[in-house]
This record gives structure tokens, C-alpha cells and sequence, in this order.
């Protein structure tokens, strides 16, 4: 028994050994039948079927079943799990509207908008995403690199704990991936290209679903419109995101190596 203080509640109590990203995620990223099932473990220096997670003891039991209820159980039900995808399955009975394919060879976007997809629980959606984005912040993990949300990791954590609404200055846009690479692979909050002097964004990959956050005072109105939970029309998109996909694995020095999992 390990008793410290919760990162998330502050209260003083018995840890859970908390995982960074669910353990459904490595479950789902199994391939039964093989040698080694275990999902690839890839990084800058080593590729490598593994059954390693990152945890820590990190959450009381309390704030560990307050983040599986309000967001991680609803967004591991939907995720692609090796046979079938029920979020995407879920999108493609509905008419969308398409954008693109714009310049550039960027693929064709596929938006669909609250009016027309209520079904989805936004809320959990974004809940989830935020609270993997904290995590990346309030703790130093085992073989991560953290990054840095200043200020509004305090505003998540409050969130988290459901003593404020949804955080002002904060848009998350949600992807989902059409492709079979992206829908097979995860990956730990990363800081975006897109970042500027005026704004910080940061993304995280899990089995076909991308979190994307943006934050700071000054976000330009496209990407507050495009937040899947304050935004006007409230978009959730659909898109071939494989290209993202394989810049991450050059990032990790492989090339256009395609990986059939991975995090």
C-alpha cells in the first residue's frame, strides 16, 4: 500500500497504481494467434512487441473510478478494437458534410455536427481527451516526455474534479480516422506544429480517435469554431489520417516503416 497525495483531488489516501493511456488500449492492440501478441513499443531507440505499460502510482480509487465513469469507459467502447470500429461505424450511417479534398493532396474531410449525430456523448469525449492531457502534465511518467499546459493545468484538473464547466480559452477537436494504420495505433500527448506564439496545441492518438487541444487566450475563431463541444456547430470529423500517422514514426526516426501497432 502506497499513500500519498492525489493528483487530482489533492486528498491525502491509499494510491492506485494509475495507467498514463487505459489498459484497454494495449488489450485491444493485442494480435492473438502470433508468437509475441503483444502491442509494438516504439520509440526513438527500440521497437519491440511488449506487455509494458506505463503506470505510477499517481490517483486515489475515488478519482480513478471518477475518470473511467465520466469519460475512459464510454471512449474505450468506441474505439477500434481489432474487428470492428463503432465509432466510425456509428458516423458512417450519417449523411456528412464534405470539405475538401483541399490543395496540396490533403485528403477529404468528412464533418458531422451535433444536430445530426446527438447519439455521441460529446461530453465524455472531451472528458477523456482532457484528462489524458492532464495526466501528460501533473506527472512525470516512466519513459514519457510530459508537456507543458502552464496555467490550464490547473484549469483541467478543476474541470476533471467537476468543479467548473467546460475551461474558457480551451478547444478540442476530435478526428477520426478512416484509415487502417491510424486505427491501430496510439500514441502519448505530443506538442503540434501548429503551435504559436499565441496559442499551444498538443495531440494524442488512440485506435482511430485523435484528441487535439488548443489553448490560450488569444486562439484564432476557426479553432474555437471547430471545438467538438463549444464551438457552433460542435463538428466531429472524419478523414484518411494516415499521412499524420507516418510523420509521427519519421519523427521516431522509421521512415514511412508501417507499423501494424503501436504507441
Amino acid at each position: 500500500m502506497l499513500v500519498g497525495r492525489c493528483k487530482l483531488c489533492l486528498e491525502v489516501a491509499e494510491l492506485r497504481n494509475s495507467h498514463f493511456l487505459p489498459a484497454s488500449l494495449y488489450r485491444k492492440s493485442r494480435t492473438p494467434g502470433e508468437k509475441n501478441p503483444n502491442p509494438i513499443l516504439v520509440t526513438r531507440d527500440v521497437s519491440v512487441a511488449t506487455s509494458e505499460q506505463v503506470t505510477d502510482f499517481v490517483l486515489c480509487s475515488e478519482c480513478e473510478k471518477r475518470l473511467d465513469v465520466n469519460g475512459e469507459r464510454y471512449v474505450m467502447s468506441q474505439v477500434n478494437d481489432g474487428r470492428a470500429f463503432p465509432l466510425l461505424d456509428a458516423l458512417t450511417a450519417i449523411s456528412p458534410v464534405r470539405l475538401g479534398p483541399g490543395g496540396g493532396g490533403r485528403p477529404e474531410f468528412l464533418c458531422y455536427k451535433q444536430s445530426t449525430t446527438p447519439f455521441i456523448k460529446r461530453d465524455h469525449l472531451a472528458y477523456f481527451g482532457l484528462s489524458v492531457f492532464w495526466r501528460a502534465s501533473a506527472h512525470k511518467w516512466r519513459g514519457i516526455t510530459p508537456i507543458d499546459l502552464g496555467k490550464y493545468e490547473e484549469v483541467l484538473r478543476t474541470y476533471l474534479l467537476g468543479g467548473a464547466p467546460f475551461p474558457a480559452n480551451i478547444a478540442v477537436q476530435l478526428i477520426v480516422c478512416t484509415d487502417n494504420a491510424s486505427q491501430a495505433t496510439f500514441f502519448p500527448p505530443a506538442p503540434s506544429l501548429r503551435t504559436r506564439e499565441s496559442f499551444r496545441a498538443y495531440s494524442f492518438q488512440a485506435r482511430g480517435i485523435v484528441f487535439i487541444l488548443n489553448v490560450g487566450k488569444l486562439l484564432p475563431n476557426p479553432l474555437r469554431d471547430l471545438c467538438f463541444m463549444t464551438g457552433p456547430q460542435k463538428w466531429i470529423v472524419a478523414c484518411d489520417w494516415e499521412p499524420k500517422t507516418i510523420e509521427a514514426f519519421r519523427e521516431l526516426g522509421l521512415g514511412d516503416r508501417p507499423l501494424k501497432l503501436g504507441h
